[in-house]
C-alpha cells in the first residue's frame, strides 16, 4: 500500500533529509499551521459553571430549620432568664452593680497602662542597640557579618540546587 504524504509534509522530510535547516524550519512551520486548532466544544464554559453553581445558603431547607431552632432557643431562654433580672439586681443593688463597673474600668486601664509599660521598656532597649550600633566601627562589622552570611548562603545554594546546563539538542 502505497501512500500519499502530506506535500507540506514531504517538503519537511525531503528538506531534512537534505540537510536544508532553513526550508525544513519553514516546511515544518507550514505543517504546523495546517493543524487544526484545539478548544473546548460549544457550551463547555456554561456546562462547567452550571455544574459548579451553588444554590445560595438559605436556600437550603437545612440552613433554615437551624435558623429557626436557634432563633427558637434563644427566645425561649430570654423568657426564662428575664423573670430571674429582676431578683438579681435586687439583690446586688445599684451601689453594687456601680462597684463592680468601676473596679472592671479600672482593672482594664490597669492592664493598659502594664502593657504601655512593657512597649516603653522595648523602646528604650532598641534605643540603646540603635546607639551602640551606629558607632562606625560596630556598623563595620554588622556589615562585614552580614556579606559573609549573604556568602555563605550562595555557596550553599550553588551545592544544593542543580546546576543549569548548557547542553541541548544538536540542530
Amino acid at each position: 500500500m502505497n501512500r500519499r504524504l502530506d506535500p507540506a509534509l514531504e517538503r519537511f522530510l525531503a528538506a531534512e533529509q537534505a540537510g536544508r535547516e532553513e526550508d525544513a524550519e519553514g516546511a515544518l512551520t507550514a505543517l504546523f499551521g495546517q493543524l487544526p486548532a484545539l478548544g473546548p466544544r460549544p457550551g463547555f464554559a456554561a456546562r462547567v459553571l452550571a455544574r459548579v453553581a451553588m444554590r445560595p445558603l438559605f436556600a437550603r431547607p437545612w440552613v433554615r430549620w437551624s435558623l429557626a431552632a436557634s432563633t427558637l432557643a434563644t427566645a425561649l431562654a430570654a423568657g426564662l432568664l428575664l423573670p430571674l433580672v429582676g431578683p438579681v439586681f435586687g439583690w446586688i443593688g445599684p451601689a453594687r452593680l456601680l462597684h463592680l463597673l468601676v473596679a472592671a474600668f479600672t482593672s482594664l486601664l490597669a492592664r493598659v497602662v502594664r502593657g504601655l509599660e512593657v512597649w516603653e521598656t522595648v523602646a528604650a532597649v532598641s534605643r540603646t542597640l540603635s546607639e551602640v550600633a551606629l558607632h562606625p566601627p560596630i556598623l563595620m562589622l554588622l556589615v562585614l557579618q552580614l556579606a559573609i552570611a549573604a556568602a555563605a548562603l550562595h555557596a550553599l545554594a550553588g551545592l544544593a540546587l542543580p546546576k543549569r546546563s548548557d547542553l541541548h539538542v544538536a540542530s
